[in-house]
């Protein structure tokens, strides 16, 4: 049974609350949300996972492999991102807000012309009436065969994109580190330096595990610019209107 994640790394009770770039360096520091025997046992699973599943096709209608898929975030999260997206939140209004979603099959209208994308849902998106924020979607028909390792690079891609959307502020000012600029709010959430740098480091940590993964995520590291993410902003923006 793995550790609770540690009191100290836990968010100060609301999304929005740190500047991008402190954010992403905080997370780069002190990402790793478990003590170190679990962190280890993490590790391994995740390597392994993404070795046996370097040639193995994800396939939508198991359910087995979708569960492999949730287990895989989990450890993602715990190991790279404070723990903080499969942690339930309360917003100051006292609004709960759930914990990650991920929607992962074909034909998913969600993704529009992308393999995957990112999105936020707004209390009453789920059958309890919290709000799940955010919500990961992968369409693996768009881009035909998708080996499980493929479909991993597109899950962390999207986490941390997310991540970023999420607990980066929002304009005006943020509570850890004080006022922010436009820039920040403008670009926390979309493809730009700051998800290239976080998504560079934890690429680069998963390739240093084990040769066969040497080029994993390098073309999410190289194609991380994206338009078009007002939508996603706006919604988050309602949320807390």
């Amino acid at each position: 049974m793995p550790s609770p994640i540690r009191s100290d790394l836990q968010p100060h009770g609301q999304y929005g609350a740190y500047y991008v770039g402190d954010l992403v360096t905080r997370t780069i520091q002190h990402g790793l949300s478990l003590e170190a025997e679990d962190a280890i046992d993490a590790k391994d699973k995740l390597k392994y996972a993404l070795i046996e599943g370097f040639h193995e096709l994800y396939d939508s209608q198991s359910r087995e492999h979708f569960d492999h898929m949730l287990e895989v975030a989990r450890i993602v999260d715990r190991y790279f991102l404070q723990g903080w997206l499969t942690h339930i939140h309360r917003h100051p209004s006292g609004q709960k807000l759930a914990h990650l979603r991920i929607d992962i099959r074909d034909g998913n209208e969600n993704c529009e012309d992308s393999y995957s994308s990112f999105r936020v849902g707004g209390r009453g998106d789920d059958d309890d009436g919290d709000g799940s924020l955010p919500i990961v979607d992968v369409d693996i028909e768009t881009a035909g065969a998708w080996t499980i390792g493929q479909v991993v690079e597109m899950l962390i891609h999207e986490m941390v994109h997310g991540y970023l959307l999420l607990f980066s502020c929002r304009g005006g000012s943020c509570q850890e580190f004080g006022g922010c600029t436009r820039c920040s709010h403008d670009k926390r959430g979309r493809h730009g330096c700051h998800s290239r740098i976080l998504l560079k480091h934890i690429y680069e940590q998963i390739q240093g595990w084990d040769d066969t993964l040497g080029g994993f995520g390098d073309e999410f590291i190289d194609g991380c610019y994206q338009d078009g993410q007002d939508d996603v902003l706006a919604d988050v923006r309602n949320l807390y209107s």
